[in-house]
């Protein structure tokens, strides 16, 4: 009698991802950690976004997308200056990703109400208008 080899490796594939795959709350405590490390070493979000931290180019460039979760996430604390400088991050990510990788409704979104909550009321209301004509 043979032996599925193919039940066997499904299994393990399953067993294995339950406990080797990053978890919601993994990317939510990398960003929460990201946004303290910026806050300690006065970090530049552009750059950041960039893959360059203190000068060097670290990593890859992040997405519209990836920034646009990241601004989601201090959104989620509460913290709405880091939503500010992540959301209009991503804001100007899309501009130039082709296609873009954030709805540009959703970024204007958080970002009118992340505005109002830090007391910019004129402001809030020019990017409320501009999610309007949207």
């Amino acid at each position: 009698m043979k032996h599925d080899v193919s039940n066997d490796f499904l299994q393990n594939i399953s067993t294995t991802a339950r406990y080797s795959f990053p978890q919601d709350e993994d990317l939510s405590g990398a960003a929460i950690g990201l946004l303290r490390l910026q806050d300690t070493y006065r970090l530049d979000t552009h750059d950041l976004a960039r893959g360059i931290v203190m000068g060097k180019k670290i990593s890859e460039e992040l997405s519209a997308h990836d920034i646009f979760e990241i601004a989601r996430l201090a959104y989620n604390q509460e913290d709405y200056y880091h939503t500010l400088l992540w959301m209009e991050e991503s804001l100007e990510k899309i501009k130039i990703e082709d296609p873009p990788t954030a709805a540009e409704s959703d970024i204007l979104e958080y970002l009118a109400f992340s505005l109002y909550k830090q007391g910019n009321l004129k402001r809030a209301l020019q990017v409320t208008d501009r999610l309007y004509q949207i």
